[in-house]
């Protein structure tokens, strides 16, 4: 399952370490926050296909 977050999430979430809080993103009506608490790499598409072999 794929999440999508706004493109300046995804712009503040690759600049933090695992702890790290965001500046404020401003978003059209709303200001955010963002904290990494955990990174998980991605697994490939190639192992989820073939782990039920």
């Amino acid at each position: 399952m794929e999440v999508l977050f706004p493109e300046e999430f995804e712009i503040a979430l690759e600049q933090l370490k695992e702890g790290q809080v965001s500046n404020p993103i401003a978003l059209e009506e709303s200001v955010h926050l963002v904290k990494l608490t955990n990174f998980q790499a991605p697994i490939p598409d190639e192992y989820e296909s073939r782990k039920e072999e």
